[in-house]
């Protein structure tokens, strides 16, 4: 909820990497690349989605009632879905 304003703030002490874009480096990516995000995370709808598109090989897991800690909050979910990421590649 405060996401915005913090983002904002950040703006002022990092003008550089407000405006330093990412993604056309990550299209160069070509090994097996796992995103996880807490679906309370703002930036579950505003990064991961683009990150997922841009990242060839990429596979996007959505841990439920979690924020910007998944692995944190909801360690065994997330072992269980790096366990999971790990034992296919």
């Amino acid at each position: 909820e405060n996401y915005g304003r913090s983002s904002e703030l950040l703006s002022y002490l990092s003008p550089d990497l407000m405006s330093y874009d990412i993604h056309s480096a990550l299209m160069e990516l070509d090994i097996p690349t796992l995103l996880i995000y807490g679906d309370y995370d703002p930036l579950t709808n505003l990064a991961a989605p683009r990150l997922a598109e841009v990242i060839q090989n990429s596979e996007l897991k959505i841990i439920s009632d979690a924020g910007h800690f998944p692995f944190i909050e909801k360690p065994g979910e997330t072992l269980e879905i790096i366990d999971e990421f790990i034992r296919i590649y």
